[in-house]
């Protein structure tokens, strides 16, 4: 880029990446991703166009919209306060309540998979979609 790229550097600077963010909307475009945040879809069902719109609020993860057949919700406790039970609910119906369990598995194979210490997650749902 004859260092024409040298100027983003300090825009970059002034902003500091949030890992957990609480509204995630995700679209598949040109580059598919498994993942996306702290949301991971099937592999086999990625496509152009395809959408995932999730909110955090509280102690309840609301999916607004998932063109998934199910999804994988990574969670940690900067998200949600994992000592209470959790609620993930999706276009209105409860999919789950309960306590979730943090597992070392997990830790690891989160750590594993993105290689990025932000995303080392201790405990995880996998939820259906379906409506």
């Amino acid at each position: 880029m004859d260092l024409e790229d040298e100027a983003a550097v300090p825009w970059m600077a002034q902003y500091k990446r949030n890992p957990y963010p609480k509204r995630v909307v995700w679209q598949q475009e040109e580059v598919l991703q498994n993942s996306f945040y702290w949301i991971t879809a099937p592999a086999d069902e990625l496509q152009r166009g395809k959408k995932v719109i999730a909110d955090i609020v509280g102690n309840t993860i609301d999916i607004s919209q998932c063109d998934y057949s199910c999804l994988t919700l990574s969670l940690c406790d900067q998200m949600l306060d994992l000592d209470k039970p959790v609620k993930v609910t999706f276009k209105g119906r409860t999919l789950f309540e309960g306590m979730i369990e943090r597992q070392l598995s997990t830790l690891r194979s989160t750590l594993y998979e993105r290689n990025d210490p932000s995303y080392i997650f201790p405990a995880q749902i996998q939820i259906l979609c379906a409506d």
